[in-house]
C-alpha cells in the first residue's frame, strides 16, 4: 500500500529550537514516543548500471533503492528492502535475512569482495528470490543515524526524526571513510493517502510548521559524499 512521506530538514539551531517548540505546544496533533530509539544501519546497493544513482540524480518521479537494514548492532534483525516511490507516494517489500554469526565487520569484510558475499549468501538458508536480487547488484553506499519514532493523538500520522548522520560513499570500492552530519536533522512524516481524516489532520497541522519541505535523500547524499 501506498503512503504519503513528507520530509523536512535542518542543520541551524534557531529553526529547531522553533520546531521542538511548535511540536511541544501545538496540541492538534500531541505527538508522543511510539517507539524506543535506534541507531538504523543501511548498506545500499544498485544494478551494474547505476539505474538507482541515475534516478535521482535525474530527479525522476518513479524510482527504487535496494537496502539490506538492520538495527542498532544487532544483525540479527537483518532485512532486504524494495522501497518504491512515485512523487511523495512510497511502498516497501521486505524480507526477513538470517546470516549465522554476522557482525559489521564481517559484513563489511564479505562485501568488499562481493563474489565472496555471493558465495556466502548462496550457501545460506535464504530465499531463492534474495539471493537471485543480491546477483544482478553490488553495494555502493553505508549510513547509519539515530531515528526517534511519534504518533499523533489519533494514531493516523507518524513522525520520525533522524540525527546523527553518517554517510560512506562505497562507488568506488568499500571503505571506511566517512561523511558526517552531526547538526543536521530529518523530519519526515507517514500517512495513508486514501484517509480523508489523515490527510485533513497533516494539512492543518503543517500550516505553520517552521521548516519548508525537502527532497533530502539519504541514498543520494552517500552517492556524492566524499
Amino acid at each position: 500500500m501506498y503512503r504519503l512521506e513528507r520530509k523536512f530538514n535542518s542543520n541551524k539551531f534557531d529553526e529547531l529550537i522553533s520546531v521542538e517548540r511548535y511540536l511541544i505546544l501545538n496540541r492538534f496533533l500531541n505527538f508522543r514516543k511510539s517507539f524506543k530509539p535506534r541507531l538504523i544501519n543501511n548498506v545500499y546497493f544498485d544494478d551494474f548500471s547505476n539505474s538507482s544513482f541515475y534516478e535521482n540524480s535525474d530527479g525522476l518521479l518513479i524510482k527504487k533503492k535496494i537496502r539490506l537494514r538492520w538495527y542498532d548492532d544487532n544483525l540479527n534483525s537483518l532485512r532486504l528492502e524494495i522501497k518504491s516511490k512515485n512523487g511523495d507516494y512510497g511502498s516497501k517489500k521486505v524480507w526477513k535475512i538470517k546470516l549465522k554469526e554476522m557482525s559489521y565487520k564481517s559484513l563489511i569484510l564479505l562485501l568488499k569482495n562481493y563474489n565472496v558475499f555471493l558465495k556466502y549468501v548462496n550457501k545460506s538458508e535464504i530465499e531463492p528470490e534474495i539471493k537471485y536480487i543480491f546477483s544482478l547488484i553490488k553495494p555502493v553506499s553505508f549510513n547509519n543515524y539515530n531515528r526517534e519514532y511519534f504518533i499523533d493523538l489519533h494514531k493516523k500520522i507518524r513522525m520520525t526524526i533522524d540525527s546523527d548522520l553518517i554517510f560512506k560513499n562505497w562507488r568506488l570500492g568499500v571503505n571506511e571513510f566517512s561523511h558526517n552530519l552531526p547538526s543536521l536533522k530529518v523530519f519526515e512524516f507517514k500517512y495513508l493517502h486514501n484517509d480523508f481524516k489523515s490527510v485533513h489532520l497533516y494539512e492543518a497541522f503543517i500550516k505553520q510548521f517552521p521548516l519548508k519541505i525537502s527532497k533530502f535523500s539519504k541514498f543520494a547524499h552517500s552517492s556524492y559524499s566524499n
